[in-house]
């Protein structure tokens, strides 16, 4: 087979995706950007060409400071003239003692040599450096050495500079992009072919933000995100308390873009403080969200603690709304265990319990799924792991066309991978019309048979959270398509659309289909439980008519 053909990039080609961006950026939030972003983009626009790729080139880099004198780049004709040019129009500054709350970056572009040596210049009596890794000498000369005096022996050794309008070019990416977690690097993967993604030419993009409170509320709790992401492996949980709940007091009305985020945080720093165990910090903690599972882990603490009748009426409330499965089977099972009724079983394990068993070789014992396909196969069905993958799959081809949808205003960037409500839970209110429509091809069986696979054929090996490409899936679907009834598949499909984060998983393990018939079988091991979003579908399957059950695996005799 011949080697694919390595696509070449022009050698400025990381100017063309951030002009891309400015101009992009520009145009979609021509109402919201702030009149220093707008001086910015003028001022950029003035630099010489040279000039602009060597800002390029230092903002696409980690880190604030640079040494120029090892800058390698071959398209730059006059890196010298480039950089005197940029630190003329403020987009670079020399080293100077006004960047010490930088001084741990800055520190850190050394090596450990090279530090150990400045630190012997500037502190000649300090012993045990040898013992003392890159982090505790750059710690090290924070707390015992001055900036001005390390700024001083540095800018007398080579010039040093750190890039200007950081907090700009922040947030014209965030702009395009939406997070803090993505960079330039995805157009290089996209057009170097390593990543195949749905073709936006043509459609309707429309901003991640309406407003500027939007964007700037976003920007804050990534950036407090970030920021908690490395403080909960370094600090201990009281101080990451300490520090959320500070945070959180400065931040008492976050605009709907930026709640669910802060909703995460709080979750994961409640569950830390929990397994510390600080329960009365944790409870405290979750009480900033009411985000499943919020609610259900301060019942819980609230019952270890002894607050009974505070659990109670938490209890109630959870049962008279519950936000998913999870909420609803717990609610159930917990408000008996607390009115202490006798014989009262958790719903998942009645379920369980009354489960027919099928007795499998121990030979399986690490592919207890595959014993159970075996199983059926030798009864010359045909079976296959389906679980989430062939649902999943089959929602993302039957409704490619309203995921890429431009008149959903979920779509910001030609870079996206999916629409950005995806996996809100108005996704479906906001689309129900359009997806029945859309639906109404699985009527037609030999229509839809041919429309799935079409698409798949197209569609193949592009970038979507939902599709898992692989040879196994269209058989799938198509066995699917065939076994169960129209209505049945569009009721899957709403049910998963009402909430694709909590119904985009829980479904049963295998599919088992012959002539006859078929039905979808949940595996479980001796030590397997069964979760409350699976018997979430079990209960849905079995309310439209799908033939779903659990099976429990028993161990037959070695051979």
């Amino acid at each position: 087979m011949a080697r694919p053909t390595e696509i070449e990039l022009p050698p400025r080609y990381y100017l063309e995706y951030f002009e891309y961006v400015l101009r992009f950026v520009q145009e979609q939030y021509q109402s919201t950007l702030s009149t220093d972003e707008f001086l910015f983009l003028e001022r950029f626009a003035a630099l010489s060409e040279d000039a602009r790729c060597l800002f390029v080139r230092m903002a696409n880099r980690r880190g604030l400071f640079f040494r120029p004198d090892r800058f390698e780049y071959a398209e730059i004709d006059h890196l010298p003239d480039a950089l005197a040019a940029l630190l003329d129009a403020g987009f670079a500054e020399r080293l100077h003692p006004d960047h010490a709350p930088d001084a741990t970056e800055l520190l850190c572009i050394f090596t450990r040599g090279e530090l150990v040596d400045l630190i012997r210049c500037l502190l000649p009596e300090a012993a045990g450096l040898s013992k003392l890794k890159k982090p505790e000498l750059v710690a090290f000369m924070v707390e015992e050495i001055s900036f001005e005096e390390i700024v001083a022996c540095l800018n007398e050794q080579e010039t040093l500079v750190r890039q200007g309008y950081v907090e700009t070019v922040e947030m014209v990416k965030f702009c395009f992009f939406g997070t803090l977690d993505a960079d330039m690097s995805q157009f290089v993967v996209r057009d170097i072919g390593h990543a195949k993604l749905e073709n936006m030419e043509g459609k309707k993009f429309t901003p991640f933000f309406r407003s500027r409170r939007d964007m700037e509320d976003k920007l804050a709790i990534s950036r407090a995100y970030q920021h908690f992401r490395y403080i909960r492996d370094t600090d201990p949980p009281e101080l990451v308390f300490d520090w959320l709940m500070r945070w959180s007091s400065h931040h008492r009305e976050l605009s709907a873009a930026a709640q669910p985020l802060f909703d995460r945080m709080a979750l994961k720093t409640a569950a830390l403080l929990e397994r510390a165990p600080l329960p009365e910090l944790a409870l405290q903690t979750y009480r900033l969200t009411e985000k499943a599972p919020s609610r259900e882990r301060q019942a819980r603490l609230l019952h270890k603690l002894d607050r009974t009748e505070e659990a109670q009426h938490l209890c109630d409330a959870i049962k008279a709304q519950p936000q998913n499965a999870e909420e609803r089977f717990f609610a159930i099972d917990f408000c008996n265990r607390l009115a202490k009724k006798k014989g009262a079983v958790k719903a998942t394990t009645d379920t369980l319990r009354q489960a027919e068993a099928v007795e499998i070789s121990p030979a399986f014992r690490y592919q207890v799924e595959q014993g159970v396909i075996e199983h059926f196969r030798a009864q010359g069905k045909q079976a296959a792991h389906s679980e989430n993958y062939l649902w999943r799959g089959f929602f993302g081809l039957a409704l490619w066309d309203v995921l890429f949808d431009d008149e959903a205003d979920a779509l910001h960037n030609p870079l996206q991978r999916a629409p950005s409500d995806l996996f809100k839970p108005d996704f479906l209110e906001n689309r129900r019309a359009r997806i029945e429509a859309e639906l109404q091809f699985l009527d037609r069986k030999r229509h839809a048979k041919k429309l799935l696979s079409e698409r798949y054929a197209e569609k193949e090996g592009m970038l979507v959270p939902l599709v898992g490409w692989h040879e196994t899936l269209l058989p799938l679907v198509l066995a699917c398509l065939q076994k169960l009834k129209p209505k049945q598949l569009k009721a899957i499909f709403l049910e998963m659309a009402r909430d694709l984060k909590e119904n985009g998983r829980g479904f049963p393990d295998l599919f088992v289909w012959d002539g006859k018939g078929y039905e979808f079988i949940e595996v479980k091991s001796p030590t397997d439980q069964l979760s409350a979003q699976q018997l979430h579908w079990l209960h849905f399957f079995e309310e439209i008519g799908v033939k779903a059950r659990v099976l429990r695996v028993v161990w037959g005799e070695e051979a």
